[in-house]
């Protein structure tokens, strides 16, 4: 009986794979928000600004962050 439990296939819990696939797609939709944001963000300064005060308004924080 010993050798026929040690050769026996690893079980998984069910829920895991559930649980896996649902927080991909939450850190996927989390981050497709985020990127939209963003560029809405974007965009709303550019059409506010123009774009010679966008433009430098982005090589400044560029140049903050180094």
């Amino acid at each position: 009986m010993q050798v026929e439990a040690q050769n026996a296939p690893a079980e998984r819990p069910a829920a895991a794979g559930g649980t896996s696939a649902w927080r991909l797609h939450a850190l996927t939709g989390g981050l497709v928000a985020v990127v939209v944001l963003l560029l809405g963000g974007a965009g709303l300064l550019w059409a506010r600004h123009g774009t010679a005060i966008f433009f430098d308004t982005v090589a400044a924080g560029i140049a903050t962050c180094f």
